[in-house]
């Protein structure tokens, strides 16, 4: 884990002054997205990470990005935590997003609690939302598949 590259995407998200549109399901564009200031584009979290200082590399897909600035990449339950869209039907706002990357920063791990299943059912936490069971994003290899996968 990345802590300081977390700490400067909470502090950022915290801040109110986000340069694109937020949605946790949603993101500005594939590996060729350059990132300009005042794009307007959507951006999920992982996609905030360049307006908030940290740079994404020329030709590195969104998946490697988050690899690389965030190293939750070995912990699937810490990125969820942190990223997955599936938190557009429950919490889809940026402070919501520094929350659970402060507390993921404050304690190691997610709460015990927590888990894909509790995210994506709402039958799990006993909360009808209605459907609740959005496919994971095209652009993250969450289990070894390429950029371009998708996983439901």
């Amino acid at each position: 884990m990345n802590t300081e590259s977390l700490e400067t995407l909470a502090t950022y998200l915290e801040s109110g002054d986000l340069k694109a549109a937020f949605n946790m399901q949603d993101f500005a564009d594939d590996s060729t997205d350059s990132y300009g200031s005042s794009c307007g584009s959507v951006g999920c979290a992982i996609g905030h990470g360049p307006y908030a200082g940290i740079p994404k590399l020329p030709d590195e897909d969104w998946c490697s990005y988050s690899d690389r600035v965030f190293g939750l990449a070995a912990d699937l339950r810490a990125w969820d935590w942190c990223f997955s869209g599936a938190w557009v039907n429950i919490d889809n706002t940026p402070r919501g997003a520094a929350k659970r990357i402060r507390y993921l920063l404050a304690n190691g791990r997610p709460p015990e609690w927590f888990d894909i299943q509790w995210l994506e059912d709402p039958g799990v936490r006993g909360v009808e939302y209605g459907r609740i069971n959005p496919p994971r994003p095209k652009w993250c290899r969450l289990f070894g598949g390429s950029a371009n996968s998708e996983y439901v």
